[in-house]
């Protein structure tokens, strides 16, 4: 017999798909022209021991040999290779996008082998382009796509990849013409032959530049006349028909035109032209805007031009930049200072020579002042650390004020520069890539005869899992954690969805080693340490580590103590891990040995304030602490730090020059309290007096006037009287005699709670006699978004609250925390694992307040007083000022073939859907009667509502009108009944959902032909 042309192999699986496999075999058997009738025997004696022992299984009660090739093919297919859901795979095609450093090419594949289970059938091309087009990662060539009329998949990807290669070669050949740099600004000078001139402005994140190159001897294009540039001729200029806003002449842009005088950096217009005259033409504003940032360095030169601008009455040094078309700064000022102000898109495009675009954030509407002028104007917000820059559109409306601008231009070395150039030589302490502390190790103790505890992992919801798989790859990657196959020590993980869609992993050590943990022996330094090392300081810098705990090595030892269990196995922690109760002592301990010997530096945790007596010593102490940081591989986030301030809020406390003070802030919820407008709002206030009112002399004689409020047959009628006896009351209540200072070694109290419309907090000391007096109260309204929580929700928001605006007294001490809403006890208690199906934001703040060692107790409304007064405080209006605590949701609506517009129209015309979303934002009682109620009753404690629709954890309950053509899809392709209950619970629920899906597999008779166990005979 002659031998087979080609090596075909074994099937492994695993090792290669079987479809593709069989595709092999099949073209195999045609090139050795195997007869039909020996297809089957061949097939079989191809196809490997483990494959064929698969396949004898599959045939009982035949045999493997008696089967056609056809049928054998057949039924390995079918085990191999399942059909897939449709839901599922619909699921999966349409969240993939483009990601980084994937070629368009690669991105078409990736789409094509998502989409070949998805039956789009003859929508299959329409499928495929909206999906490529939804999914690139690089705007320009989404824009381009979106504007080309009648579209079609093939076109799409052609242009695509047209773009993508024209921006590699522009990119090549700018640097092979141009080098690598930072950027350069514009000096605007005529010659004698109205070419332009460039003269460096020193290295930075500037606007466009044309730079001549710094070897003259070297071939290259003269600036061109008609706009300016240097990377082509004039003959080949696209301005090279345009007419000039100037002269009216053809030929050139209004910049380029020789009618116009220039001096120095400054433009002169004469008096008597328009504004007209001063405007670009769309295209010459197209040049400008499109070569905003450049990226090539000519040297050091003359100083930037700086001028400062109250933004939102913050003063801000801005460079005067009369080559870029906007006004822009970067993102750590915007948080810093302007992130009370909403966000919006914007349509404006910086990029680079090459064609590299600038990051943008969007644009604010800012309220900015110059000297005396002022005005509402657009910012544009841009990511990175990058100078501001005052822009065209802004020098339009300030006149600035150029003599003295240019008298006051300084010779030497600025301050600014000063802590910039000590910054620039230290930026691995600010690399954004993680950071490993050398020479220190964290070492975890439990307590002796501790038994290991190992808790099972939690299902993850199919919506999520693609997302958990990535990060864990992601940890894994980055050397994080690591695979491990056995352990004794298992920890349960929490998935909180974040806002940029990415997720956050952390293991719940409150139900595993927490509890056995040996509580760090070396303390957490008091306030008086810290402010000790501080005295006569007259400027203070303040630096925030990043990821501080990620930064520590665990020792070998620890490892097996941070295990984590997954739907992927076990992994163990490498890295000192969020949520470890003597993470805190573990690591003051390394940073004050790194720090050990440095003067007027103190740290607490992950906070270093620095100072001096002048500030030569501030400037060399800054440069001591970077210069160790580095040493021991510390990184800082640099977007949060701060630098030569002449005051600064550290530890609760305001610091300047003249010592130490309490921050304002501490009493501000009660003096600015406005009076009462009701009733209601008079009784919480009193019940805050008469919480304290030991304490206050004279209580009842300076209230009389707002007691007579409350008696039933009078009249409200708010009197000047009154108003003195409330005012006279909030000065008592802030007195020294009732507000004690923060004490380390006293015992903490933090009391929360929350009303329809505010939320407060106190936090109090308890005294040697037992006493409670409180340190600081704190108060805000809800946004328009948290009004509508759950109650529940609502009253998890004043804990977050709270322990937020007193994180600096609370972090690293033993606290209690009180509330009035018993089932949050359970959910956030210490020693309580977090509820899988809790709302996903009430998971995200029980992961928050792992980093804190505290106890839960409850207390009555009538017992909490104290904050339950700061909730119902009279409404100002909403806090625009507060920060909205957005959580971003996997919106498995989407994925839904329903809108959620439609579930939550629906939602409200069901009696009893909106009577659920009534009481889940109102509150539910702690009894219920109506049968109707009692599946949602038993679940209250975990609903929650999203843009009208309410969630079970993060599944959408379906209203009565949607319910039946759901069940349709989730049955569509003959799934079977588990199959089909399990899709379903990470999308929808309804009460007897898994009743209603047996129902709908009992009713078709396909599913029935197939079932495992044939009915029982009656």
């Amino acid at each position: 017999m002659a031998a087979f042309i080609g090596n075909l192999g074994e099937y492994k699986e695993g090792q290669e798909d079987f479809e593709s496999y069989l595709e092999r075999f099949e073209q195999w058997m045609i090139v050795n022209e195997v007869d039909d009738s020996k297809q089957a025997n061949v097939f079989l004696s191809v196809i490997g021991a483990e494959a064929y022992g698969l396949l004898k299984n599959l045939c009982i009660p035949d045999k493997p040999s008696s089967l056609s090739y056809d049928e054998l093919s057949r039924k390995l297919t079918a085990h191999y290779k399942p059909k897939p859901l449709i839901i599922a795979e619909r699921f999966k095609f349409q969240k993939r996008n483009q990601q980084e450093n994937e070629s368009v090419s690669d991105y078409v594949v990736a789409l094509k082998r998502l989409s070949t289970h998805c039956d789009f059938g003859p929508h299959l091309d329409e499928a495929l382009r909206d999906r490529f087009v939804s999914g690139l990662k690089v705007e320009a060539i989404q824009r381009k796509l979106l504007t080309e009329q009648d579209l079609t998949f093939a076109k799409a990807c052609e242009l695509a990849l047209s773009m993508e290669m024209a921006s590699k070669n522009t990119m090549e050949f700018a640097s092979n013409l141009k080098g690598h740099s930072t950027v350069n600004k514009i000096d605007k000078k005529r010659e004698t032959k109205g070419a332009w001139q460039t003269s460096p402005a020193g290295s930075g994140w500037k606007s466009r530049v044309q730079s001549e190159h710094s070897n003259p001897q070297r071939t290259t294009h003269q600036p061109c006349y008609r706009c300016g540039g240097n990377n082509h001729a004039a003959q080949g200029c696209r301005f090279k028909t345009e007419t000039c806003r100037k002269c009216s002449r053809v030929g050139h842009i209004a910049r380029m035109c020789k009618t116009t005088k220039w001096l120095g950096n400054t433009q002169y217009v004469a008096e008597n032209s328009s504004p007209r005259d001063t405007e670009r033409s769309e295209a010459e504003e197209e040049l400008f805007m499109n070569t905003v940032y450049s990226t090539y360095t000519v040297g050091q030169g003359k100083k930037d031009i700086k001028v400062t601008v109250k933004l939102e009455e913050t003063p801000i040094d801005m460079q005067v930049d009369t080559g870029a078309a906007v006004t822009l700064v970067p993102e750590r000022v915007y948080k810093k200072y302007l992130s009370h102000l909403p966000l919006e898109a914007t349509k404006v495009r910086l990029s680079t020579f090459s064609g590299e675009n600038i990051p943008l954030l969007g644009t604010v509407t800012v309220k900015a002042k110059y000297e005396n002028q002022s005005g509402v104007f657009p910012l544009v917000i841009v990511k990175g650390d990058r100078p501001a820059l005052l822009g065209r559109n802004w020098l339009k409306s300030f006149k600035l004020d150029w003599a003295g601008i240019f008298s006051v231009l300084p010779v030497g070395g600025s301050n600014d520069t000063d802590v910039e150039t000590v910054l620039q030589s230290h930026t691995a302490v600010f690399s954004e890539e993680p950071g490993t502390i050398r020479k220190f190790k964290a070492c975890i103790t439990v307590k002796p005869d501790t038994k290991p505890v190992f808790r099972k992992a939690r299902p993850v919801p199919y919506a999520l899992k693609e997302a958990v798989e990535k990060e864990l790859n992601r940890l894994e990657k980055s050397g994080v954690i690591s695979k491990i196959e056995h352990s004794q020590w298992a920890a349960p993980i929490v998935v909180v969805p974040k806002s940029d869609k990415s997720i956050r992993i952390c293991g719940d050590y409150k139900v595993t080693v927490n509890p056995s943990v040996e509580e760090g022996s070396y303390p957490l330094p008091t306030v008086e340490d810290l402010f000790a090392t501080l005295a006569g300081g007259t400027l203070f810098s303040k630096l925030d580590l990043s990821h501080a705990y990620q930064q520590l090595v665990l020792e070998k030892n620890s490892e097996k103590y941070l295990v984590i269990n997954t739907h992927k196995g076990l992994y163990a922690y490498h890295r000192l891990s969020y949520g470890v109760s003597s993470a805190p002592s573990m690591f003051q301990n390394v940073m004050d040995q790194i720090l050990q010997g440095l003067e007027h530096v103190t740290c607490f945790l992950d906070d270093i304030l620095i100072t001096g007596r002048t500030r030569e010593e501030h400037l060399r102490n800054l440069k001591e602490v970077l210069s160790r940081l580095e040493n021991y591989g510390v990184r800082v986030k640099r977007e949060k730090c701060t630098f030569m301030q002449e005051k600064v809020e550290y530890l609760g406390h305001l610091i300047d020059r003249e010592g130490l003070h309490p921050t304002e802030t501490k009493v501000a919820a009660i003096v600015n309290a406005p009076q009462p407008s009701n009733v209601t709002e008079l009784r919480s206030f009193l019940g805050l007096l008469n919480y304290y009112g030991r304490f206050m002399k004279d209580l009842s004689t300076v209230l009389q006037p707002l007691h007579q409020l409350l008696k039933k047959e009078v009249h409200w009628e708010w009197t000047p009287e009154c108003t003195t006896a409330f005012n006279n009351a909030k000065e008592q209540l802030v007195k020294s005699s009732v507000v004690v200072h923060y004490d380390t070694k006293k015992p903490l109290r933090l009391a929360c709670d929350a009303s329809p419309y505010r939320i407060g907090a106190v936090m109090s000391h308890i005294m040697e006699n037992g006493d409670e007096k409180p340190i600081a109260f704190a108060s805000r309204t809800l946004t328009e978004a948290e009004s509508k929580y759950s109650q529940i929700e609502k009253e998890a928001l004043a804990i977050i609250f709270g322990v937020t605006k007193f994180h600096m007294y609370l972090y690293g001490r033993k606290f209690s925390l009180i509330t009035d809403h018993k089932p949050l006890l359970a959910i956030l208690g210490p020693k309580s694992e977090i509820p899988t199906l809790a709302a996903l934001r009430m998971q995200r703040w029980a992961l928050r307040l792992m980093a804190y060692d505290y106890s839960i107790e409850y207390r009555t409304s009538a017992e909490n007083a104290n904050a339950d007064a700061l909730s119902r405080l009279p409404k100002k209006g909403r806090d625009n000022t507060a920060e909205e605590n957005k959580v971003f949701y996997f919106s498995v609506v989407d994925e839904l073939p329903v809108q959620a517009t439609e579930i939550a129209q629906n939602t409200l015309k069901d009696p009893v859907l909106r009577k659920v979303l009534e009481l889940t934002r109102m509150g539910w009682p702690n009894y219920i009667k109506d049968e109707t109620l009692k599946p949602y009753f038993t679940r209250r404690n975990e609903l929650s509502v999203e843009q009208g629709c309410i969630l079970w954890g993060i599944r959408v309950i379906i209203p009565p009108a949607h319910r039946e053509q759901l069940l349709h899809d989730l049955h569509q392709g003959h799934p079977g009944g588990s199959k089909m209950k399990n899709l379903a619970r990470s999308y929808l629920w309804w009460p007897q959902l898994d009743r209603d899906i047996e129902h709908a597999v009992q009713q078709c008779n396909a599913c029935q032909s197939v079932r495992k166990l044939p009915e029982t005979a009656p």
